[in-house]
């Protein structure tokens, strides 16, 4: 039972994360809203996910990034959307996260 329930805490909280469309969505607010301190939150995710909170979190965003890139948004408002402070550092996230830059992605899904 208690398995259960801690199995419904997490999957509240992949909803909350892959939700947020902000890099700096504080990962506590996620312990909180599943009535957890933020250590055992974490632990627990983990153990459950197999994903780090901050990897899941950039992998939710990354998959949004995806979606906007794809719809023609262009790569500064996608790194604005997403609460990056600039393209830069969105470009170098989604880089390392997709193994391809943001505008080599959109050429490659183009052509």
């Amino acid at each position: 039972m208690q398995r259960e329930h801690n199995e419904d805490k997490i999957s509240k909280a992949c909803q909350l994360i892959g939700g947020s469309n902000d890099i700096h969505y504080d990962m506590k607010e996620a312990a909180a809203a599943v009535n957890m301190g933020y250590e055992s939150f974490r632990k627990l995710f983990i153990a459950t996910t197999g994903l780090s909170l901050q990897r899941y979190h950039i992998e939710q965003l990354m998959k949004q990034a995806k979606m906007m890139l794809l719809s023609g948004l262009p790569i500064k408002h996608v790194a604005d959307s997403l609460g990056y402070g600039n393209i830069y550092s969105f470009t170098k996230q989604f880089t390392k996260a997709e193994g391809i830059s943001p505008g080599r992605y959109n050429r490659n899904r183009q052509g």
